[in-house]
């Protein structure tokens, strides 16, 4: 299992999308919620909001993807 805290990028209602990339890798592998046991799961913790941070590796594009 990866856990990747995302509640630095949602900031209030609205609709969000989150992809992985390896830039190595070229195939496409989608999950869904029919994985069986191993389904992919979200998991909403309502404590107050976190420091903005991007300390998980991943590259911080995400305003980019979100602006209108």
């Amino acid at each position: 299992w990866v856990f990747i805290d995302v509640s630095a990028y949602v900031t209030g209602n609205g609709v969000y999308s989150f992809a992985l990339a390896d830039p190595d890798n070229t195939q496409q592998t989608v999950f869904s919620s029919r994985e069986g046991s191993n389904a992919p799961t979200l998991t909403i913790d309502g404590t107050p909001p976190l420091q903005d941070r991007c300390d998980s590796g991943i590259s911080c594009i995400w305003s980019n993807l979100t602006t209108p």
